[in-house]
């Protein structure tokens, strides 16, 4: 997520990611998510006592993470939609998971489906 993350949803979020993590896969958060701002997906995925200047990227922009089972962060250089997208596209994503607090979609790419959420009661829907 580009925008801030209220806690019950960042909470929901880290659910997802941990129940992911445990049967093995690989889960991509692109750097300088607000999520690493959130106190509440922090301490569920036990980051709280880590200081944020040391959670660097694990992983190069674009690269599969398919031996490296876990959570990572991608480097990114100019973190955009755009440029989140065919980050996670390259590395091999097979979902996208992605919270839309403004009820704006985000950006799709055809190769990787995606899930848009929202902590309102509003449809994630194009301009």
């Amino acid at each position: 997520a580009l925008v801030p993350v209220p806690p019950p949803v960042a909470l929901a979020l880290a659910h997802v990611a941990r129940a992911f993590i445990t049967k093995g896969a690989s889960v991509v958060l692109p750097q300088g998510t607000s999520l690493l701002d959130t106190p509440a997906f922090l301490s569920e995925l036990l980051l709280e006592e880590v200081p944020k200047g040391v959670l660097s990227s694990t992983l190069e922009y674009g690269m599969h993470p398919a031996h490296f089972g876990g959570l990572h962060l991608m480097q990114m250089y100019n973190p955009t939609p755009a440029e989140i997208n065919s980050g996670l596209v390259a590395g091999g994503a097979m979902l996208q998971l992605v919270y839309c607090g403004d009820g704006k979609q985000t950006e799709t790419s055809a190769l990787v489906p995606m899930i848009q959420i929202s902590a309102e009661s509003v449809v994630c829907s194009a301009e």
